[in-house]
């Protein structure tokens, strides 16, 4: 073996030893970041939005109805494409005035991207919450979407604005002197001239024609006339609807025959004497109450 030249022995013990010579690893630069996940209602919708579909399955098409299937749909806007994973978060849930009071989770329909109306709703407003988030990609998680109320997030949407409505209604009339005594079905009940009777109208949710604690008014979801029925007392004088100053309100029957015009317009000798009461109700139509948008 030849043996090396001692000036290239040298160079190479000099090349060995140079820091040009290593590999070297800087400190990281940072983590590449993808954009945040955005929802839109649409391809052209706004940011932050989604949008809401009623199936109208309840054949009500003036108010959201117990089992009428409410759908959340959304377009994901993810330029990097990352796996889409907000369904996932979407969490239904109900309030008694649309805003926020007595919020209540709708449990077992987590991560649902529609919600069946049941009896038990009827009578409150129906909300949706979701995350805009991914699976994948970084960031994963952009804003939470509240909406208090569906029915009036859109105004260009198939739900009519305002509460549930339907389901089974419980209806009574009592004397303010008794308003735990329900009068309608009772026959052989003595109303009394003098006397205050009023109309009560709720959600029975459990059907047993009484309203239970926990069990909703639905008064304001509808609107009433009273009805003097058959004939008066002696003069048989035909009955009709009050007048028009009684809709919707507590009836007031006069203590005398002369005043008895106050409330019954073509009351005769009787007065309201002889007559019994119902009550013409029906549910406020809301499909013309559409509002502007409002979160």
């Amino acid at each position: 073996m030849k043996k090396l030249n001692k000036t290239l022995l040298a160079t190479f013990v000099f090349a060995s030893c140079s820091p040009f010579a290593m590999a070297v690893m800087t400190d990281s630069a940072g983590t590449l970041n993808g954009t945040v996940p955005v929802l839109k209602a649409s391809a052209a919708g706004a940011n932050h939005s989604v949008a809401f579909g009623n199936d109208h399955h309840s054949g009500s098409v003036d108010a959201m109805s117990p089992g009428d299937k409410i759908t959340l749909s959304y377009v994901l806007e993810d330029l990097e494409g990352d796996t889409d994973s907000s369904t996932a978060s979407i969490k239904w849930f109900t309030t008694t005035d649309g805003v926020g009071a007595n919020k209540v989770m709708l449990s077992g329909n987590d991560g649902k991207a529609d919600y069946t109306i049941q009896n038990a709703d009827a009578g409150l407003y129906l909300g949706a919450e979701i995350v805009e988030q991914t699976s994948t990609g970084v960031p994963t998680t952009g804003q939470t979407i509240v909406i208090n109320d569906i029915s009036k997030y859109d105004n260009s949407d198939n739900i009519p604005d305002g509460p549930i409505v339907g389901g089974t209604i419980g209806t009574a009339i009592v004397d303010s002197a008794e308003p735990t005594v329900n009068l309608i079905g009772k026959a052989d009940s003595k109303l009394l001239v003098g006397h205050t009777y009023q109309f009560k109208v709720w959600y029975d949710v459990n059907n047993n024609g009484k309203q239970d604690a926990g069990e909703l008014d639905a008064s304001a979801n509808y609107s009433y006339k009273w009805f003097f029925d058959g004939t008066s007392a002696t003069t048989g004088t035909a009955g009709g609807y009050a007048v028009n100053g009684t809709d919707n309100k507590d009836l007031v029957i006069p203590a005398t025959n002369a005043n008895a015009k106050n409330v019954f317009a073509t009351a005769g000798a009787d007065g309201v004497q002889g007559y019994s009461l119902k009550v013409d109700y029906t549910a406020k139509v809301k499909s013309v109450l559409k509002s502007s948008k409002r979160k």
